[in-house]
């Protein structure tokens, strides 16, 4: 079993120190473009009033990776025992990563991440066994990159490497099933009816249409949601859209390519986009192990132009 280290929005010192330079030349270069002008002293006293932000936010990001790519050099991956080795004593609280996607009113994308600590007394650990580890974690994501993530974690307590946060994302075979896995629609002659089926990484969803007309339509969607700090999440997705055929279907399969992974970060500076990028998992995305309840269900509407008849019904999905 190969394991996959990865850092996830945290870069080194050297990228961050040319980055922020990159900044000074700019803010100074539109200086002296503008110079003698109106802008000139519009552009001056934004720049006054947003330096001090700026410099705060890339003196903390110096000093998470001034203690992030240490710690990478203390764990050491034995393939032949499948085991994560520190070279010294670690100590660790465990709690969950919790990731979320979404997109403002002008569609510009943002992230936002947070470690919720599960005890406040932190245990000592010397080695993890990927053999008997199986982290429980659940990732719903839209087309758009829109969703939310979470995840069993660690926070190391240690005072060099203090704040980083780790957690193992394992590829465990699973199947999305609904309860009930049959929805029915009838109107005046017209017969709907939605069948979910469990697939090895997901699920697939079949409407059937019988005798129904031009103008008639159904619709199937994915729809999961959470709360994040009294924000709610949703992750969206079309799975069929039957117009006209006697049937539609839809499948929806989340398959990482590789078994393994070891995800080291900060809170914060996650991003959803780049986590799925990372496993390799295309939108849109459910994927989940060691989970049975799944925030997620699937709604079906039928609606026609003719009755002018609008239903919908819901199914609650599960994993196993």
């Amino acid at each position: 079993m190969d394991l996959k280290i990865v850092v996830l929005g945290v870069p080194r010192k050297k990228q961050i120190v040319s980055n922020g330079l990159i900044i000074v030349f700019m803010a100074t270069a539109l200086l002296l473009i503008f110079y003698d002008t109106y802008f000139f002293y519009v552009i001056l006293l934004i720049e006054i009033g947003l330096s001090p932000f700026i410099a705060y936010d890339f003196r903390k990001l110096y000093m998470e990776s001034k203690r992030l790519y240490p710690f990478l050099n203390i764990l050491k991956y034995d393939p032949s025992e499948n085991k994560i080795i520190f070279s010294r004593k670690l100590k660790v609280t465990k709690g969950r990563f919790r990731i979320i996607g979404i997109r403002t009113p002008v569609l510009i994308y943002d992230s936002d991440s947070v470690y919720e600590p599960e005890t406040n007394s932190p245990i000592e650990i010397e080695a993890m066994d990927l053999n008997e580890l199986v982290p429980s974690y659940i990732i719903a994501a839209s087309r758009l990159g829109t969703g939310f993530g979470c995840f069993e974690a660690y926070s190391v307590v240690n005072k060099e490497y203090e704040g980083v946060v780790f957690f193992v994302v394992k590829k465990v075979p699973f199947k999305i099933l609904s309860e009930p896995n049959e929805i029915r629609f009838q109107f005046k002659g017209c017969a709907v009816e939605t069948i979910v089926k469990p697939l090895e990484y997901g699920f697939e969803v079949s409407t059937y249409m019988y005798g129904c007309g031009k103008k008639f339509k159904a619709l199937a969607e994915l729809i999961c949601s959470d709360e994040f700090y009294g924000r709610k999440v949703k992750a969206k997705t079309k799975i069929v859209s039957a117009h006209k055929r006697f049937v539609e279907r839809g499948f929806m399969r989340s398959e990482m390519k590789h078994s393994l992974f070891l995800i080291v970060t900060f809170p914060r500076r996650a991003s959803l986009i780049d986590l799925l990028r990372i496993l390799n998992l295309k939108t849109p995305v459910l994927a989940c192990s060691n989970v049975r309840n799944v925030p997620c269900k699937i709604v079906v509407k039928a609606y026609s132009r003719d009755f002018r008849i609008k239903r919908s019904s819901e199914v609650k999905l599960y994993a196993m």
